[in-house]
């Protein structure tokens, strides 16, 4: 029963962003695409969204093995190729899709291995508003709150869609109306200029 609603739920987020012409860019690890091969299938083929590598096994990016919110990093430069060249691959061989930007589990890199994603031709990216939807317990309301307060020109808003049981559905589709009746547009990180 959870896993069917779980799944109902995941659909309907971005069910809604196509009904309503919203371009999104969606980070995919190896672990969802491993558990979700159908919904990974049906999203790479959607022109508004644009699915992009968020590694193999979803770690924190360092050579130095640091764990980050108890999730274990990669821990060596062998790591960091594995974790991004990987899930690269894995994308492309499932979507015929070449992705160009990385977005680590946890969102923490170290130096060295954001120039290892540059030389495996991924573009570190990361968020400058957190939804909160992260969090267990936040009401859509708040996650709501927090992501239209915060936004601004440029922003990258980062929601989870791997947690269906919090209200990220909700949310998104709140702040997608407040956000247009506030005048922004959305758009995919690859038709944005980030230089």
């Amino acid at each position: 029963m959870w896993k069917r609603k779980g799944l109902w739920l995941r659909f309907k987020t971005y069910r809604f962003l196509i009904k309503e012409s919203v371009p999104a860019t969606m980070f995919v690890s190896g672990i969802w695409i491993d558990s979700h091969l159908a919904e990974f299938r049906e999203l790479s083929q959607e022109g508004l969204f644009e699915i992009e590598n968020h590694g193999l096994n979803h770690r924190p990016l360092t050579i130095s093995g640091r764990s980050v919110y108890g999730i274990t990093s990669t821990r060596n430069i062998s790591g960091v190729i594995e974790e991004v060249g990987l899930n690269a691959k894995k994308i492309k061989q499932l979507s015929g899709k070449k992705t160009k930007f990385y977005r680590s589990g946890t969102a923490y890199y170290d130096e060295i291995s954001v120039r290892i994603a540059n030389s495996l031709e991924h573009a570190a990216v990361n968020f400058d508003v957190l939804s909160g939807d992260a969090i267990p317990g936040a009401s859509r309301d708040a996650i709501t709150k927090r992501v239209v307060k915060d936004s601004k020109k440029g922003s990258i808003v980062i929601f989870h869609m791997n947690h269906p049981e919090r209200n990220t559905r909700q949310a998104v589709e709140e702040s997608v109306f407040l956000l247009r009746d506030k005048g922004y547009k959305f758009v995919k990180i690859e038709d944005y200029n980030l230089v």
